[in-house]
């Protein structure tokens, strides 16, 4: 009764099973610059929140400073989602 799912992207089940060490350690290294994006996202909009408070000059220059670093960083974090197959790939082909 039940079909066979077949994969409708043959290149995807290539990629995973032709390379094995090669695509863990590049899955390890996507996740290791997303998670850095992430944190660098969170701990920047936390700051943005709190800093304004104390009304100095200083802090507000370094506020200002991270606000350009939390809009970088977003975009880059969500062209990175969008995009993940070519980041890996280019991974893949920066580590030989």
């Amino acid at each position: 009764m039940g079909k066979k799912s077949k994969n409708k992207r043959p290149e995807l089940q290539n990629e995973t099973t032709g390379n094995g060490g090669k695509t863990e350690e590049v899955e390890k290294i996507y996740k290791y610059i997303t998670r850095i994006m992430s944190w660098t996202v969170g701990i920047s909009a936390v700051l943005i929140i709190l800093l304004p408070e104390f009304n100095s000059l200083i802090l507000d220059r370094i506020t200002q400073f991270l606000y350009y670093i939390f809009i970088i960083t977003l975009l880059v974090f969500i062209l990175f989602e969008f995009i993940g197959k070519y980041v890996k790939k280019l991974i893949r082909s920066s580590i030989g």
